[in-house]
């Protein structure tokens, strides 16, 4: 389990190497390149697809979302994020309110949302990660390019 954050000024997302390391590494996309918020490159070592249901609470018990998945690229980042650009680009809306705890992204073909909580200055929403027994905790917030995150089946639910 882990909890991802949405960062809305971010192009890509990015994912730390030691992380969900039965997870395939996949090629790096050409041209790529990441720099720190302090100005440094940092190494780049190719992309992973991440699978995750995200978790809510409702009424005292845990409900598990739909399988959703998360295209994001492998750096020696500390933190992860999650692009909202990506996240828009994939095929959902994304609510930010102080209302409801936060907001969610909601799938424009299924209609069906992932809700968010307001974290400080930052949005989150909790997940379970089906890719790796590993639990880590998962603080997404930094930035890049050419990343999408969208549902392994469009958000549809399952039994």
């Amino acid at each position: 389990k882990g909890e991802m954050t949405l960062d809305s000024g971010a192009g890509a997302s990015w994912w730390p190497k030691d992380w969900l390391k039965g997870v395939p590494m996949l090629p790096k996309k050409k041209g790529v390149k990441f720099v720190a918020a302090q100005g440094s490159e940092m190494e780049y070592y190719g992309r992973k697809i991440v699978r995750f249901r995200p978790l809510r609470s409702e009424g005292g018990e845990i409900k598990r979302g739909s399988l959703c998945e998360i295209d994001v690229h492998v750096t020696d980042a500390t933190k992860a994020l999650a692009s909202a650009a990506a996240v828009v680009d994939a095929g959902n809306e994304i609510v930010l309110s102080k209302r409801k705890g936060g907001g969610y992204i909601k799938n424009e073909a299924t209609g069906e949302r992932i809700y968010m909580r307001r974290k400080g200055g930052t949005f989150g929403y909790d997940v379970e990660f089906e890719d790796d027994e590993e639990e880590v905790d998962v603080d997404m917030g930094q930035a890049a390019e050419d990343v999408e995150m969208k549902p392994a089946t469009p958000f549809s639910r399952r039994g």
